[in-house]
């Protein structure tokens, strides 16, 4: 499958629309991936006066999308190389993200529930965090059914974190999204 179909299975417009964003607003796109076409849109979003840290724990995809931004004249991304399994790890600030992004992140990795951890650290209280990832049913694309979790399971595990399911909705013909918001 090439990079421009697997851009085109989630809509990046849809995800700047479920993220309420603002002008001036910090976030962290957590595990931003070779792709980074949702990195763009929340940049211009935000405008000169916000940031947008795109973290990731391959050094190459992160030196390939500051590249992209550079030749965009962007100027408000901070790549940040983090390992989010790990408590702590990102040299970001507690309670200091307004919003953040995981896109199909947590299916890759048994230590789901860290990751989770890691990201309520970054973000403030009343945050919103956006979860796209593969429904779980078999599909001629994406990962096994075996390594996709429910939302149920993340809406779950996402409370001990102190984050509350405020929507659900279905990203495209592959993946479910969730709106999570930080409570305390």
């Amino acid at each position: 499958m090439s990079a421009a179909q697997i851009k085109n299975l989630i809509d990046p417009a849809l995800l700047v629309q479920f993220l309420d964003l603002h002008v001036g607003y910090k976030i962290g796109d957590f595990g931003c991936g070779p792709l980074s076409h949702f990195v763009f849109p929340i940049s211009k979003a935000i405008g000169e006066g916000g940031v947008i840290y795109v973290m990731d724990v391959q050094k190459n995809v992160l030196e390939n999308i500051k590249a992209m931004a550079r030749n965009m004249g962007i100027s408000n991304l901070v790549a940040v190389w983090t390992d989010l399994e790990i408590h702590g790890a990102a040299p970001i600030e507690n309670n200091s993200l307004d919003r953040g992004m995981l896109v199909n992140i947590l299916f890759q990795s048994k230590k789901y529930i860290d990751i989770l951890k890691e990201c309520s650290r970054m973000l403030k209280i009343g945050a919103l965090l956006l979860i796209v990832d593969w429904k779980k049913e078999d599909a001629v694309i994406g990962p096994p059914s075996s390594l996709r979790l429910e939302p149920k399971k993340i809406k779950e595990v996402a409370k001990l974190f102190n984050l509350e399911s405020v929507r659900e909705f279905d990203a495209g013909p592959y993946h479910y999204g969730l709106v999570l918001e930080k409570k305390r």
